[in-house]
């Protein structure tokens, strides 16, 4: 009997989605089926989805061999075998040491060949378009990032891989947030979101959960925030999903600190801690500090909050971290004033402001006068007070003006963008 590979390639990936595990003896025997009856579409992807499993487990050896045998079946047979060894090449490089110059030559030469050979496969169109746009993201490459995201967004996939686009409207949610456009954000994310769902990607859908509850948090929308953190923070209990629960009670508490619920804000912050975080995420573990000496302070607990962000400024600092170590420097001043020990307030500020200049950081600087006016009022310095107010007001304002040149500026491309759009 034939085997008819198109609905098998289907029914195999759909198990390796849904039980995020793969038959490893399975797909080595349907490669070799493939590679006889000489069907290299499939027998390519196939390749490119134990590889993708191995690599996003740092089994990076084991891929290794994989994408060799593509590289030495495209000798002889030049089309999609060839095209997948360079995607997958690029993934290598992705994944095994995040070197994104090699990354970028492996998937230009991926995406380059694929033209040259009028495969017109949609698969690989995405793939690499979703690649490219989040390697350009990562390198602050925002419109080209745009560009190849929406790219991907318009291959036609079949049904059994438009799961993926989840991703590709996440990151260009996380676009629309560098220019400051939160309802653009928020369409994206919940587009993102409703993929997730339809195709049962709890983990994901946890994330995505946690990620638009935070934007709303950020909206100052606070309801609509603890629906979601809520949501988030259940299923991934549900689903032992560890590196998401930690984040989602992290931000929960916030969510219970706004309103001014710090004993339930609290509550959250040991909850986060319970998951251990220190092993597996030292820079959300130290958002849980941070968070937490935030929440003991406004208790005025000022001991306990001192601990905290000393720990947290000393992740920070281990982490190299510039923005987050400024931000211990900040609450550690604030603390210092609440506490009427001036000097050790100016200390701290005077730390956050050489950081903040180091790597030239307007919210940070704003912060940081904004503490200064604070700490000379309450001296009765008013003439400094006044100097380092019209200060914050200034770098305000030109921060400002930045964001609305920034967005417009990002606005207009989009614009342009879409005319050409065939």
């Amino acid at each position: 009997m034939t085997i008819n590979y198109k609905k098998q390639v289907a029914i195999d990936i759909t198990e390796v989605r849904i039980t995020k595990q793969l038959d490893e003896v399975k797909f080595k025997r349907i490669i070799n089926e493939l590679k006889q009856d000489k069907i290299f579409d499939i027998y390519s992807l196939y390749i490119y989805t134990i590889c993708d499993y191995l690599l996003q487990r740092n089994r990076f050896d084991e891929a290794l061999v994989y994408i060799n045998e593509l590289a030495e079946t495209g000798k002889s047979h030049s089309g999609h075998p060839a095209v997948y060894y360079h995607i997958l090449m690029g993934f290598y490089f992705w994944h095994n040491g995040h070197d994104l110059e090699k990354f970028f030559d492996s998937a230009e030469t991926a995406i380059n060949l694929h033209t040259e050979l009028r495969l017109n496969d949609n698969i690989i169109i995405f793939t690499v378009n979703q690649y490219l746009g989040v390697g350009h993201f990562l390198k602050h490459s925002y419109f080209k990032a745009y560009e190849h995201l929406n790219n991907a967004l318009k291959a036609n996939l079949p049904e059994f891989y438009k799961y993926r686009k989840a991703l590709t409207y996440n990151w260009l949610g996380r676009l629309e947030e560098v220019y400051r456009n939160p309802k653009n954000a928020l369409w994206h994310y919940l587009k993102s979101k409703d993929i997730l769902q339809k195709y049962s990607l709890y983990n994901g859908c946890a994330d995505i959960l946690n990620i638009i509850g935070v934007l709303y948090y950020d909206m100052k929308l606070y309801d609509e925030a603890f629906i979601y953190l809520k949501e988030s923070v259940e299923l991934a209990e549900k689903y032992n999903f560890v590196y998401i629960a930690f984040s989602s009670y992290t931000n929960l508490g916030r969510y219970y600190n706004i309103i001014n619920d710090y004993e339930k804000a609290n509550e959250c912050y040991n909850k986060a801690l319970d998951f251990n975080p220190k092993e597996l995420n030292p820079h959300i573990y130290e958002l849980v500090l941070y968070n937490q000496g935030v929440n003991y302070l406004d208790m005025n607990k000022t001991e306990l909050a001192e601990s905290c962000l000393n720990n947290s400024l000393s992740i920070a600092i281990e982490l190299n971290n510039d923005s987050r170590t400024t931000s211990n420097y900040c609450m550690l001043a604030k603390l210092f004033l609440k506490k009427e020990d001036y000097k050790k307030s100016e200390e701290y500020l005077s730390l956050a402001k050489k950081q903040s200049e180091k790597f030239n950081n307007f919210y940070y600087k704003i912060i940081v006068f904004s503490l200064y006016a604070e700490l000379y009022e309450a001296q009765k310095l008013y003439k400094k007070a006044m100097i380092a107010l019209k200060t914050h007001n200034k770098l305000f304002a030109e921060n400002q003006e930045d964001e609305i040149k920034m967005s417009f500026e990002f606005n207009t491309f989009k614009l342009q963008f879409e005319k050409k759009k065939p």
